[in-house]
């Protein structure tokens, strides 16, 4: 508990009102530590993971109605600064191998409604032998009423990982997933920008998009449920997910 006060700041109103221990199945073990101010007027809650054998921060976060009360004050390149001297403070090991992965997401902290954005979403991936492990890396949201950090996860893989030698060129996957890929007709509910609400388009869309362009390492699950780090070919979207069944042109689902 400790580290956790020395990793992230308690405020000294917060009244500690669970500690739990777990072993996850990858081998990590993890103590997990809430607090609460417990005043039903003004909500303020706090959750901690730390690593029970690095001592590590694994997660923590922070909800408070002040978080999303106001405009964002902080602009996009600040909002990145805050989180970046917060990286590197702690994940200094880590820092020289992480890519933040673009778009910046802002957010609202009312996803169902499209209100200004009050914080920024930032994804940094873990980059090996020059390329992406996209299952390990930071994510990380700074509010941007005041500039704190109210959530942070941080995944991270420990042994070696496969080589790059001897990997199926770009040309060879290209005509893989082509011989594999499915498309499937039906109606999909698309929300377009700025509406609350959903319109139903008759479109085809991928049925099995593992497969892909953008070589990288990724975890992934036989057939007896193992997870196994591989380096793969992953599906680009940029593009589009989906061609419109009357018009054939190529949309994204947002």
């Amino acid at each position: 508990m400790k580290i956790a006060r020395k990793k992230v700041n308690i405020p000294d109103r917060m009244k500690l009102t669970n500690i739990s221990y777990r072993y996850e199945q990858n081998g990590n073990q993890v103590w997990s530590f809430n607090w609460t101010s417990g005043d039903i007027k003004k909500p303020d809650n706090m959750s901690v993971d730390i690593d029970a054998v690095t001592g590590k921060l694994r997660s923590f976060n922070h909800y408070s109605p002040i978080f999303y009360q106001g405009r964002a004050k902080l602009t996009l390149e600040k909002a990145r600064a805050v989180a970046e001297e917060f990286i590197r403070v702690n994940n200094a090991a880590e820092y020289s191998q992480l890519m933040l992965e673009p778009p910046v997401m802002p957010y609202s902290g009312v996803p169902e409604k499209p209100v200004p954005a009050t914080g920024f979403n930032f994804r940094f991936n873990r980059v090996v032998n020059g390329y992406p492990f996209w299952d390990n890396g930071v994510n990380i949201t700074v509010s941007g009423v005041n500039g704190e950090i109210i959530n942070y996860s941080f995944n991270w893989d420990r042994g070696d990982l496969p080589s790059v030698e001897n990997v199926v060129y770009l040309k060879q996957a290209k005509a893989l997933f082509n011989e594999k890929i499915r498309f499937q007709l039906g109606y999909l509910k698309l929300w377009s920008e700025g509406n609350i609400s959903a319109d139903a388009v008759l479109g085809y869309y991928y049925t099995n998009p593992r497969m892909g362009f953008d070589l990288g390492y990724a975890k992934i699950s036989n057939e007896r449920g193992e997870w196994q780090t591989r380096l793969v070919y992953r599906v680009n979207f940029d593009s589009g997910q989906y061609v419109d069944a009357k018009s054939g042109e190529v949309n994204s689902f947002s």
